[in-house]
């Protein structure tokens, strides 16, 4: 699934910054709240059929295409217990996810430890900027998980967090993507994105300017109309020294 473009980034040397979505990118929900909130099931076994739900239900909300982040939720639920074979009328199930996803308590915990390990090759010879629709936590969530930070710490040392709290504007609005290329001095030309989302990732990026590429881990999507990767590091942005 990696794409010429992908493939041939390095060697032109076109990009200057990556911008990263949080959320199915660089964390997925807690499995440990999620598996307690179902209950028994497959998923004590396999861990990771709960991740591959994840993505299921993000295509559903594709689909849909809702006008706003917060219309997310009951499209992403039903789509992620359809997934796991669930039903999706169990209200003690729907009431725990409720729960889990409370913008109060951000349970995204599960670290993509591949894309994790992408970041700080990235974050080496490429201004990073972390564009996620949250409630203003992201850049202390993503720190406290050892994934990436503002200047030194624990984990890849990014430009910045633009949370779409802070900004006023959330993906696919073209501005998101505008202020996180204005505070690290790139042009539109000269960044991508990569997102799980076609809606909020891809179509926001393209609209503003931004080469975007599709994170989409298990070959779920089956469009043409724009680029994929399995995984951050297929972008093949190495060192450019």
């Amino acid at each position: 699934m990696l794409s010429t473009y992908a493939r041939n980034s390095r060697s032109k040397g076109a990009v200057d910054a990556v911008l990263v979505d949080a959320g199915g990118v660089l964390v997925l929900p807690d499995r440990a709240a999620v598996s307690t909130a179902l209950g028994p099931g497959s998923w004590d076994e396999a861990p990771e059929v709960l991740d591959r739900a994840h993505y299921r239900a993000v295509a559903a909300v594709d689909n849909a295409r809702p006008d706003s982040d917060r219309a997310i939720f009951p499209i992403y639920i039903v789509a992620y217990l359809e997934a796991l074979e669930v039903s999706p009328g169990r209200r003690d199930v729907v009431d725990a996810f409720a729960a889990i996803f409370d913008v109060g308590a951000p349970t995204w915990t599960t670290v993509v430890s591949e894309s994790a390990a992408a970041l700080r090759t990235f974050a080496r010879d490429h201004r990073v900027v972390i564009v996620s629709n949250s409630q203003g936590w992201m850049e202390r969530h993503l720190r406290d998980a050892g994934v990436c930070q503002v200047g030194p710490g624990a984990g890849a040392s990014v430009s910045a967090v633009i949370d779409s709290a802070h900004v006023g504007a959330e993906k696919p609005d073209a501005r998101i993507f505008h202020a996180a290329l204005e505070v690290v001095g790139v042009a539109a030309d000269r960044a991508v994105h990569v997102g799980d989302s076609v809606w909020f990732d891809v179509q926001g990026a393209l609209a503003a300017g931004v080469n975007a590429f599709h994170f989409d881990p298990y070959g779920l999507c089956t469009e043409t109309n724009h680029e994929h990767v399995a995984g951050l590091a297929d972008l093949g942005l190495g060192s450019k020294g």
